[in-house]
């Protein structure tokens, strides 16, 4: 089919609907994006919570062998 045999409204009724299509993808992708980096910061605050449980725990375990570590510096 020519574009010549095509009735003139169909291309800026195409376009109106491709320029649509592409908004809607951008703000869907956008939500994703969000959502992404939404959980990648829980990750790291989750990941930053552990690790000073972590060091705690082992600071704790130090408290009772302390003395060994004092007499030795």
């Amino acid at each position: 089919m020519s574009t010549n045999s095509l009735p003139f409204f169909f291309f800026p009724l195409g376009t109106r609907l491709l320029k649509n299509f592409i908004s809607e993808t951008d703000v869907r992708v956008k939500g994703y994006n969000d959502i992404f980096d939404e959980l990648l910061q829980q990750f790291h605050d989750r990941a930053a919570a552990n690790t000073l449980v972590v060091v705690h725990r082992i600071w704790e375990g130090l408290g009772a062998q302390g003395s060994i570590f004092l007499n030795w510096a």
